[in-house]
C-alpha cells in the first residue's frame, strides 16, 4: 500500500512539475493505493481555491482522480487520532520543528504510520519526520 498525502492530489489535479513524478511512483507501486476523508477534504478545498472552482465542483474532480487511479478511502480511526496528536506535538506548526506540519499533515503522517506505509507527497516537510 502507498497513502497518497493532498500535495500529491493537488500536483496531479493542477498538472504540477510533480504530477509526472508521482503519476511515475504510483504506476510502480504493486499494492492498493489509500487516503482519508481528511486528505480528501483538504485537497478539495486547496484545488477549489487553486483554481477558483466551488467546492462541489473540485469535490467532483477529487474524487474522479481517485476513482481513476483505484485509491481506497480509509477510515481514520482513534488510534490514527492519537498517532496524529502524537505527531503533531513531535513535528506540527508551532513546536519548533523544521517539518511545520499542519492538521491534515499530521492525519496523513499517522494514517501512513498506523498502516506502515510509505506516503507520496510534494515538498519536504515530511522529509524532515522519521517517514523520509
Amino acid at each position: 500500500m502507498m497513502y497518497i498525502e493532498t500535495s500529491a492530489i493537488i500536483a496531479m489535479l493542477a498538472g504540477e512539475d510533480e504530477a509526472e513524478k508521482m503519476a511515475h511512483k504510483i504506476d510502480k507501486a504493486t499494492t492498493n493505493l489509500i487516503t482519508s476523508p481528511m486528505s480528501v477534504t483538504e485537497a478539495t478545498v486547496r484545488f477549489a481555491t487553486i483554481k477558483g472552482i466551488e467546492i462541489l465542483a473540485s469535490q467532483e474532480l477529487v474524487s474522479e482522480l481517485l476513482t481513476t487511479l483505484k485509491v481506497q478511502n480509509i477510515s481514520i480511526t482513534p488510534e490514527i487520532g492519537n498517532k496524529a496528536i502524537r505527531a503533531y506535538a513531535q513535528y506540527g506548526k508551532g513546536t519548533g520543528h523544521g517539518a511545520k506540519l499542519n492538521l491534515a499533515d499530521v492525519f496523513s503522517y499517522a494514517c501512513a504510520k498506523a498502516y506502515r506505509v510509505p506516503l507520496l507527497y510534494k515538498g519536504n516537510d515530511f522529509a524532515k519526520t522519521d517517514l523520509a
